[in-house]
């Protein structure tokens, strides 16, 4: 958690420099590998497609072609407790660890996930216990920034006020986590929640935006909810609510076609992700 004080030096820095105003064009990067993951948390398709549809017209304009999933790909969370972290190790993962049920899972990871395999990747959430999902090493674990308390809404503004600051292209995987959407349905806020999934659409053509302009063109991006919501009980979702285990994936890329390809759910992102990164 940071101070109120570095919150506040973050954000004047990254409003005076946005990452597009920097020349990175001449990196010499391109034909790097990259995977940039966006979770967008806890939002229905019912809200986050429309919103995305419009996300969709500006990838078009970038020359990007982008490839929507959902129900009607019967896309599901890859565990039955609909839940975040056990949603997350499994992206980061490609696997469903059956100990990890719940949000407040502290124990030991048996499979290595995508931050070991690959020392230059970066997270940022300020969603504290997502970093019980990352790894079982201290060292790989510093590389996730935290920026906020990970419990109330309205923090996603300093998780991307960390992006703009220590971003790295030369990272072959960053993984982006917005939780504003979620925050604002627990607290019961019908148009917090709807106004946050459509600052999460904005902030995710902020980054792809900022990637193609920096000349990453062989970057593949992947956003995606890690669950949804009950559809009477939309503040709430769990293993009680089994609508709530439908989710939606939206991938952005340059190649003309889908990576990700057959069954839809977040070990088949995992592996579509790595393949990605690996250029095969």
């Amino acid at each position: 958690m940071v101070s109120d004080m570095t919150k506040a030096v973050i954000l004047l820095f990254s409003l005076v420099y946005p990452l597009s105003e920097f020349g990175f064009s001449d990196t010499g990067l391109r034909g790097v590998k990259r995977v940039v993951a966006i979770a967008i948390d806890g939002t229905r398709e019912s809200e986050a497609a429309p919103v995305f549809q419009q996300f969709q017209k500006k990838m078009t304009e970038l020359g990007l072609y982008s490839f929507w999933r959902g129900k009607n790909h019967q896309c599901s969370t890859s565990q039955p407790s609909h839940m975040s972290l056990p949603a997350y190790f499994s992206v980061f993962s490609g696997y469903a660890q059956k100990n990890i049920v719940n949000n407040r899972f502290q124990g030991k990871l048996l499979h290595k996930t995508l931050f070991e395999e690959y020392p230059d990747s970066q997270l940022f959430s300020a969603w504290n216990p997502i970093v019980n999902a990352v790894s079982n090493d201290i060292q790989t674990v510093g590389r996730a920034y935290i920026s906020g308390s990970g419990n109330k809404p309205g923090e996603d503004i300093w998780v991307m006020s960390s992006f703009r600051m220590v971003h790295d292209f030369a990272n072959r995987f960053v993984f982006v986590h917005l939780g504003d959407a979620d925050e604002y349905a627990h607290v019961n806020n019908w148009p917090g929640y709807v106004e946050a999934v459509r600052q999460e659409a904005d902030y995710a053509h902020e980054i792809v935006q900022t990637s193609e302009i920096a000349g990453m063109k062989e970057t593949v991006y992947f956003i995606f909810s890690d669950h949804s919501r009950g559809k009477i009980f939309w503040q709430e979702h769990g293993p009680y609510l089994p609508e709530s285990g439908e989710i939606w994936m939206l991938e952005v890329n340059a190649l003309g076609r889908p990576i990700m390809t057959g069954e839809c759910n977040h070990i088949v992102l995992h592996d579509a992700m790595e393949k990605a990164i690996r250029g095969h």
